[in-house]
């Protein structure tokens, strides 16, 4: 059986969290919902928005090394990604500064 995959999800964003369990929630990939808006990781995966990006979209991504992804139009990349690496830290658009 192939090891356990897990994903962290940083949003408060119901629709962007409901959207990952719906893709990705399963015996072989573990998913977790931070909902606490002061924990915010030092890098990330990607950042995650339901809405075309935005300038404070954009400098979230920036801030923690990585790009924006459009979901649900980009669950395939989402898909690549996990499937190379045990894991993925992705964080919602909401939780831009």
């Amino acid at each position: 059986m192939p090891r356990a995959k897990k994903i962290i999800l940083h949003t408060s964003n119901t629709r962007l969290a409901k959207l990952i369990h719906e893709q990705f929630d399963s015996k072989v990939v573990r998913v977790e919902v931070e909902l606490d808006v002061a924990l915010m990781p030092r890098k990330a995966d990607l950042v995650l928005s339901t809405t075309p990006s935005s300038s404070t979209t954009e400098w979230t991504a920036v801030r923690l090394g990585c790009y924006v992804a459009i979901v649900p139009e980009a669950m395939d990349y989402i898909e690549q990604l996990l499937d190379r690496s045990d894991g993925l830290v992705l964080v919602g658009a909401d939780r831009g500064r």
